[in-house]
């Protein structure tokens, strides 16, 4: 049996809020990125991963879990995502939140 590693790291980036009518500097926003080496995702479930009772052929899927995930992160003004690694070695789970600046 292979050890699965889970790497957990985080980022800050500077982004643009158009969807609020803010563009510039005001918004910066903090990505998370937790990898890990398993067995990756099917890609067939990629589309629909953050969706509610997301099924893998019936054997079981995501259920709930991934969908309240993005509900959160979205009530927040934030983005999840997941991906598979390039190396081809398991799968990467980010997410962002907005971060305003405080000028003082």
């Amino acid at each position: 049996m292979n050890e699965v590693t889970v790497t957990i790291s985080m980022d800050t980036n500077n982004t643009i809020n158009s969807s609020k009518g803010n563009p510039g500097g005001d918004l910066n926003e903090i990505i998370v990125n937790i990898k890990d080496s398993g067995n990756g995702i099917d890609t067939k479930l990629l589309p629909r991963l953050f969706s509610i009772y997301t099924f893998k052929d019936g054997s079981g899927g995501t259920g709930l879990g991934l969908y309240v995930c993005k509900k959160i992160v979205e009530s927040h003004g934030g983005r999840i995502w997941a991906k598979n690694n390039d190396d081809g070695n398991g799968a990467t789970f980010s997410f962002s939140l907005p971060v305003k600046q405080h000028r003082g």
